[in-house]
């Protein structure tokens, strides 16, 4: 199915992963391949939700969990902000060079005002990848972080004196 899949045989692979499921329904890698038809096709939510269920498995593929995480940002309620984090970091864990685990991850960080927390994993980054233009990336959003950290501890040092 996986590889009906990958040739753009969709509705072969549909078929084949409904027998599977049928059969076997916690059967984590005819979850993974949902996901990806469903995202494939253009239905995130669907995509999400079985990447959720083939996370939930056991998943130990790195995408499932990033997947899972990417596509259940923005869903308005707080209470995923655990399972995003740890997805991320299960992603990282699963392929410490997927250099876009560790970029989702700083993102989300950053806009949970976890600062120090985005430069850890930057700096992560920086030992894991075998690229100077990943690292020198990396180099440079951590220096943009200390900017903004640096500026707000100004912010905070003005209105302490006001």
């Amino acid at each position: 199915a996986d590889v009906l899949a990958y040739v753009e045989r969709e509705n072969d692979a549909r078929d084949l992963l409904q027998s599977v499921l049928k059969t076997d329904p916690n059967n984590i890698q005819a979850h993974e391949t949902m996901g990806f038809l469903e995202f494939k096709g253009g239905n995130r939510e669907g995509a999400r939700k079985w990447y959720e269920e083939a996370v939930k498995l056991g998943s130990e593929n790195y995408l499932a969990h990033y997947n899972y995480a990417t596509f259940s940002l923005g869903q308005g309620n707080g209470e995923k902000n655990g399972e995003i984090e740890g997805n991320l970091r299960a992603a990282i864990r699963l392929n410490p060079r997927f250099s876009q685990a560790y970029d989702e991850l700083t993102s989300v960080l950053i806009s949970w005002d976890r600062l120090a927390d985005a430069v850890t994993v930057l700096q992560a980054l920086i030992k894991a990848t075998s690229r100077p233009s990943e690292a020198s990336r990396a180099q440079q959003r951590i220096a943009q972080i200390r900017q903004m950290q640096a500026s707000r501890a100004e912010a905070k040092d003005r209105k302490s004196v006001v």
